[in-house]
């Protein structure tokens, strides 16, 4: 593998969100009810118009590098403050994805071992994968989020019979806007977890159609979880959908072809495997790239914060119930550390450096 070029973020875009969003989609559910699918495509449109803004500031500064632009907009101090607590957000990222995983799999599938037991098979190969190169990382990630698409495409044939679109409808008659707009909010916090592969981009080699890689790979993205969580609805109704902890598990269930395949849970159950993996890589590299520079020992630093990504998620992940809410708080977590901050700040880096330049060009042909 040559390196990271601009057609790979198509894929890690990709296991930055959908697998996530798929599995606990009963938050969104709860908030928003039926007209939850509806306030997801509405979302999905806001949330590309605002992305590209922030990668196009990428392009045209001609630099990949995440913290160059943050210390470029509020300086040094001000930018190492937010720097961190960026990598504070990649954490709870990281621990989220483990935390699904096992809490999931306990819930639906082997509810007699405990979560901190299955979370175990999680974390540890991850501490192996994350603290190799990045060259492997980039393998394992691609090849990862290409068997993760496949199983999505297979599973969402198998279970288009059981789908009954008039569960969609109608439209905006039970939610108060408030409800509305908060499923809206959660949707956006969701959607910007993509920011975890930001600092992974001063890694891109090849940057040629860097705009329109990315935005091919955050509409195939936004396009899937809205249309899971769409299948959702429309497989179980809004009331039963969002009083089950993670739908995607038993949606499967019902799957029956002519006693050759019965259920589906061993799809989703890769599905959900490997999908974490990738976010969880992605968010621990994430932090390594970050503090590349202080970092002495890759493989004691990545176990050390493993360690502790394990006991934050066994803290967070152990009781599934309370585990919803915090699912809830993260999502404008995520909205506001990956999404509103970087907004500001890029918007600041474009007043600064774009138009200072036209400036000074326009100052120059009237001398």
């Amino acid at each position: 593998m040559e390196g990271l070029s601009s057609k790979h973020l198509i894929l890690f875009i990709a296991g930055s969100m959908i697998v996530s969003m798929k599995i606990f989609s009963s938050i969104f559910i709860s908030t928003g009810g039926r007209d939850t699918w509806f306030i997801g495509i509405l979302s999905s449109i806001v949330f590309m118009i605002l992305i590209l803004y922030i990668v196009n500031t990428f392009s045209k500064a001609k630099t990949f590098n995440f913290r160059e632009i943050v210390h470029g907009a509020i300086g040094d101090r001000f930018g190492e403050v937010y720097i961190w607590l960026f990598a504070v957000g990649l954490f709870i990222s990281a621990g989220e994805s483990a935390a699904v995983e096992a809490s999931s799999i306990h819930v639906n599938i082997f509810i007699e071992s405990p979560v901190w037991y299955i979370m175990l098979f999680f974390i540890v190969p991850a501490v192996y994968i994350a603290s190799r190169n990045f060259n492997s990382v980039l393998n394992i990630v691609l090849i990862a989020t290409s068997i993760v698409l496949i199983t999505i495409v297979v599973i969402e044939l198998l279970v288009h019979r059981y789908k009954h679109f008039d569960y969609l409808f109608p439209l905006f008659k039970y939610n108060s806007l408030y409800d509305q707009i908060r499923c809206g909010l959660e949707f956006l916090g969701g959607f910007s977890c993509v920011a975890i592969i930001f600092p992974l981009l001063k890694n891109v080699r090849k940057t040629r159609s860097f705009t329109f890689h990315f935005f091919i790979g955050v509409l195939l993205s936004v396009d899937l979880v809205c249309f899971a969580i769409t299948g959702h609805i429309a497989s179980m109704g809004s009331m039963r959908a969002k009083n089950i902890l993670f739908p995607a598990f038993r949606q499967v269930q019902r799957i029956s072809y002519g006693n050759f395949i019965e259920n589906g849970q061993i799809l989703v159950l890769i599905l959900c495997t490997l999908g974490l993996m990738v976010k969880y890589i992605l968010a621990i590299n994430g932090i390594v790239m970050l503090f590349r520079n202080n970092i002495k020992n890759k493989l004691l630093f990545v176990t050390t914060l493993s360690i502790l990504l394990y006991i934050y998620s066994l803290l967070i992940g152990n009781n599934a119930f309370r585990f919803m809410d915090i699912l809830e708080i993260n999502q404008y977590i995520y909205l506001v550390i990956f999404l509103i901050f970087p907004l500001i700040l890029f918007s600041i880096y474009r007043a600064k450096h774009f138009h200072g330049n036209r400036g000074k060009l326009k100052l120059k042909k009237n001398c």
